[in-house]
């Protein structure tokens, strides 16, 4: 999948592409992937935070800060922010819906602002976002 993306990158100029990781263990996949392949393309990517019992996403702030700080150092990335996952908890009812994302977005809200400062720049959300 990432020889389509980056072959998609180089005939596209201008195209910008952010897909999610949400461990270390998909980050190592990518980085293999550019060592094989003896590629200098940098991917632009989002942490993807998840909530418990979901299916995708960091589920702790642990977690997010180690593969955060990850992302940041990569050769293979570019860390461009972060990504809330709720899919699973919708139902197309816009009561039970605001109700049950509310408490994710809140989470990582009072995650970024208890942590440590903000930092951006023009790629957007760095590490230090979670320090």
């Amino acid at each position: 999948r990432l020889d389509a993306l980056d072959a998609l990158l180089a005939a596209t100029d201008g195209l910008t592409v952010y897909f999610l990781v949400d461990s270390l263990a998909q980050l190592a996949c990518i980085e293999d992937w550019r060592v094989r392949r003896g590629s200098t393309r940098q991917f632009d990517v989002l942490l993807e935070m998840g909530f418990d019992g979901g299916r995708t996403g960091c589920r702790s702030l642990e977690q997010a800060q180690t593969l955060a700080q990850a992302l940041h150092d990569s050769a293979t990335v570019r860390f461009c922010g972060i990504e809330c996952y709720e899919g699973q908890l919708g139902t197309c009812d816009n009561a039970h819906d605001v109700a049950a994302v509310a408490p994710l977005v809140q989470r990582i809200t009072a995650e970024r602002g208890e942590q440590g400062k903000q930092s951006e720049d023009t790629q957007g959300l760095k590490a230090d976002t979670f320090r």
